[in-house]
């Protein structure tokens, strides 16, 4: 037990210390892993080496969950601004992919998980903009090109998508709607 009590403060103070969030992150489960043992023992009524365990604990993992909404949350707005520089839908979306495993992770240290789906919410509305988007840019370009067949092919496949993914999307019957004027 004084061993993980010496564990925990020396994993706060270092936290406590360091500016980057990912080894501040690192640093707080550690001492809440150590606070976690030692809050077991508390409430079975053993005495350890640090008063108020539990309220520790729960104060330690507070922090890192708001640590670590802090981080997602910068780590998204960082994600989306990127997009904007990339030229090709495909490499969005795998850009976007690659977003969507650090936020599994997020989710899975921290306690606040619907923070969290609203990232990933933000993170799936945006990969549906990408591909509705390169679709109808796809379709409207086979339409100059006088490729009806494939226009169509091409708006058939903007609506399915829409369908699927977009129902939620506040601008998805206008757009339906518009897409369908396009295909009669």
């Amino acid at each position: 037990m004084k061993q993980r009590a010496e564990l925990a403060e020396s994993a706060t103070r270092e936290a406590a210390q360091t500016l980057n969030p990912q080894s501040k992150i690192a640093k707080l489960d550690i001492a809440v892993s150590e606070l976690r043992a030692l809050a077991e023992y508390e409430g079975k009524g053993i005495k350890t080496p640090v008063e108020a365990a539990r309220l520790r604990l729960d104060r330690t993992s507070a922090e890192r969950d708001a640590l670590i909404l802090r981080t997602a949350r910068e780590d998204a707005a960082e994600t989306i601004e990127k997009l904007s520089s990339m030229p090709r839908p495909g490499e969005k979306l795998k850009f976007l992919e690659g977003f969507r495993t650090k936020l599994t992770e997020y989710r899975r240290r921290c306690g606040d998980g619907r923070s969290i789906d609203i990232l990933e919410r933000r993170v799936k509305t945006t990969a549906y903009r990408i591909r509705l988007s390169a679709r109808l840019d796809e379709a409207e370009a086979a339409e100059k090109e006088k490729k009806t067949d494939d226009a169509k092919s091409l708006f058939e496949e903007a609506l399915a998508i829409m369908d699927k993914e977009g129902k939620t999307d506040p601008s998805y019957k206008k757009q339906r709607d518009q897409i369908l004027k396009r295909l009669k």
